[in-house]
């Protein structure tokens, strides 16, 4: 009878002992998962800031994006944009098994307003026939000579400056883990505005809607 008392007790305080472990087991594991997604982040903050495509889709899951392949004045002046005004911060973080959401404060230039007097220059000044890929070289070109003017116009009051091209976004970023490694699930159209400072949303706009230069 006290031999099967002593197993009992043996038995129960490695029980107890085992879920005294489990706890720092499961924050051990979280710590490196949330270690590991905040190292995710960085890296497609830093491909953004960078307009990298190789570099953003390399932290991505799903790997359907808008980018403005072909046109290299449009990515040059995205990139100094971003260069200049694109900032990410964590504000909190959720982890779930497999998937997480990051709560984030992500800061931008937003060119949309530069859109629309770029496509209104196009539209006044070419004379020839308009066609998608020249019509968007051309737009680039006066896209990127808005941006001087508009620093110059408001070079004594940088605080409307930030009012009118800064924009800040609370954004839910979703992850995975995939084999092991967390990616970014998919590119949020929220997302997509600050990657490429709007630029995209305009075009999209101004195809539904080409009168929106005008406004």
């Amino acid at each position: 009878m006290k031999k099967n008392q002593f197993r009992l007790t043996l038995l129960l305080s490695i029980i107890i002992l085992l879920f005294s472990f489990c706890p720092l087991a499961v924050n051990a594991s979280q710590a490196k998962d949330r270690k590991a997604i905040t190292q995710t982040l960085e890296k497609y903050n830093d491909a953004v800031k960078k307009y990298d495509l190789k570099k953003i889709i390399d932290t991505l899951d799903n790997k359907n994006l808008t980018y403005w392949y072909g046109y290299p004045d449009l990515q040059k002046h995205i990139r100094k944009l971003n260069k200049k005004y694109y900032s990410m911060e964590i504000l909190s973080m959720k982890v779930k098994g497999n998937t997480a959401v990051v709560t984030t404060k992500i800061s931008f230039y937003s060119a949309y307003d530069d859109c629309r007097f770029a496509m209104k220059s196009t539209f006044y000044d070419y004379k020839g026939v308009w066609s998608g890929q020249k019509t968007l070289k051309r737009f680039s070109k006066y896209l990127k000579d808005i941006y001087p003017n508009n620093l110059l116009l408001y070079q004594n009051d940088p605080e409307d400056f930030k009012t009118q091209f800064i924009f800040t976004n609370k954004t839910k970023i979703p992850l995975v883990k995939v084999n092991g490694k967390w990616k970014i699930q998919k590119v949020t159209k929220r997302m997509q505005w600050q990657m490429d400072a709007t630029t995209s949303d305009f075009i999209k706009d101004f195809l539904k809607n080409p009168k929106i230069m005008f406004d």
